[in-house]
């Protein structure tokens, strides 16, 4: 929700939090808490949510049309904000950000190298593995998508004080910091129950040892 991804987990009540553990003293599977019941918190809460998936939908459909603008599908675009902000990495680690296979991770890659928006260098510290980064090409190609975006934004609060939009983007960053750590928690779990389903080899496949 912020203008980048929370990378681990930050806020008072996550600070013990790990990728394996619930925050602490909390348990996102629980639901709703009681302790608002009575005083309008579950309906505030619930209007909360809408307005959040409402504004996840409208502004996916704006990153496909923004994207299709620069000749990008938005997976593409979101692969090269994601270089941008983790800098020069192996495609494990890319995948691993953007909640996808490695394999479909690395068939962006491949994709985006082909256009000369990302190059690619063997790793000096592991043979089999490649490190992936923006080219000259992809940092032009992204301040182009960046600055379309910003010129929206501009646009659509031009009538909001400065002072609105600083609260606002406190808000955000406010609420990200608070929620992440649970979702974290979640992708953690789903990870380690999707592994300890798959098969000897399917899990060699993805570790590259097949």
């Amino acid at each position: 929700m912020s203008s980048s991804e929370m990378d681990g987990t930050t806020g008072p009540d996550a600070a013990d939090a790990g990728p394996g553990r619930a925050p602490a003293g909390r348990a996102p599977e629980s639901g709703v808490a009681q302790s608002g019941a009575s005083d309008g918190r579950p309906e505030a809460t619930e209007a909360l949510l809408h307005e959040v998936r409402a504004l996840m939908r409208r502004m996916r459909s704006s990153s496909i049309v923004v994207a299709q603008a620069h000749g990008l599908q938005t997976t593409q675009a979101q692969v090269l904000f994601a270089l941008r902000r983790l800098g020069e990495c192996r495609v494990a680690r890319l995948a691993e950000k953007q909640l996808v296979d490695p394999s479909v991770a690395s068939r962006q890659v491949a994709a985006l190298e082909k256009e000369g928006l990302v190059s690619r260098r063997p790793d000096p510290e592991d043979a089999r593995a490649s490190l992936v980064t923006l080219s000259e090409q992809g940092h032009a190609h992204l301040a182009e998508l960046r600055r379309h975006h910003m010129a929206v934004f501009s646009e659509a609060l031009q009538d909001w004080p400065t002072e609105r939009v600083v609260r606002f983007t406190e808000d955000i960053e406010a609420f990200t910091e608070a929620i992440q750590p649970y979702y974290d928690y979640i992708a953690h779990q789903v990870s380690k129950e999707t592994a300890s389903t798959e098969s000897a080899p399917e899990q060699a496949a993805k570790r590259g040892d097949a």
